[in-house]
Order: C-alpha cells, then structure tokens, then sequence
C-alpha cells in the first residue's frame, strides 16, 4: 500500500471511530452494550462453533434490526477480543456491501432459531466473514480499525496476557496486515 493510500485508510478509520464509547475500566460487553446503544441497533455476541474448522475465525450478521457478532471458539480472550474488534470494524467502516459468507449451512437455520431474535429470524440481509478476501480494501480497513480500537482498549485498561500462546502470532499478523512487518 502506497503512502497516499495508507494515509487514506487512517483518514477513513480516524471517521469511523469518532465518537465510540469506550469503558473505563475496560469490559468487553458493557463496550458492545454502548456500542449498541450509540447505534440504536442490538449488538449480539455468540460464539460459532462451526468457524473453528474453517480459515474464518468472525463474521458480522447484518439483520433487520440487530448485528450478529460471531467468533471461532478459543481459549485466548484477546484473539476472542480481536476477532470482535475486527468484526465492529467492519459495522463501523459500513462495509455492508462486501457480503459474503462462510458459516456451515447445517448452522445458519439452527443458530437463528435458537436465538430466537425479535424480527430478526430468516432476515439475514448481510453476512461479512474473515476469510479470502482478506487482502481487500475493506479487510485491511477493517484490521486498521480493529487496531486501533484495540489500543483504545489498552487505554481503558485491557491488558494483553502476555502468557497466552495465541498472542505472539496473532501480533505478528496484525503488523503484516497493517504493513509494519514483524
């Protein structure tokens, strides 16, 4: 990425995060719980477990009135955090027109009945997932955002465990991705 090109990701990412209410101390849902109401839209985090055997560890489920947040399962908080933060990213990039999905079929039907979701059962309008097309515009704006909401929440009080086994690789990518390298 060219330095007009990054200097205009930041720009855009600068926009999307004008006004997002962190917590202080840091708490993961009370931090959805604002997000959703600074967005007039429920904000649902659920854990997938059909995403732990495919490249896709999220996806953001735009329905009718609420957002689907889902994440592979994992016993790492912070890539269980990053993952939600990369998936709010994309709320507040409005990355709606980029769907695509990956979440098994046999799961879809299961998990929407099981949430059972005023208004929102069969009204899927958007599905956004990590996957292959992560070198896209809107997964790398997504990331950017993703990191810097992150080092909002490091701000507030969200510690990185630095004895997590997860946490050096899932650095080393973040820095890929934004370009900085290892």
């Amino acid at each position: 990425m060219n330095l007009a090109a990054q200097y205009r990701l930041r720009r855009r990412c600068a926009a999307a995060l004008r006004g997002l209410d962190i917590p202080r101390p840091w708490n993961l849902e009370e931090f959805l719980e604002r997000f959703s109401r600074g967005r007039g839209r429920r904000v649902v985090l659920l854990e997938a477990p059909s995403l732990a055997a495919q490249a896709v560890s999220g996806q953001w489920w735009k329905m009718a009135d609420a957002d689907l947040i889902f994440h592979a399962p994992t016993d790492s908080l912070f890539e269980r955090d990053l993952i939600v933060f990369h998936e709010v990213a994309h709320i507040l990039c409005h990355h709606d027109d980029d769907a695509h999905g990956t979440l098994a079929d046999r799961d879809v039907e299961a998990l929407v009945r099981s949430l059972a979701l005023d208004g929102c059962e069969g009204a899927v309008a958007t599905i956004l997932s990590r996957d292959a097309h992560f070198g896209s515009v809107a997964e790398q704006e997504a990331e950017y955002t993703a990191y810097r909401i992150k080092l909002l929440a490091e701000r507030a009080g969200h510690h990185v465990s630095t004895d997590d086994p997860a946490t050096p690789q899932l650095l080393s990518t973040m820095r890929r991705t934004l370009g900085a390298g290892d």
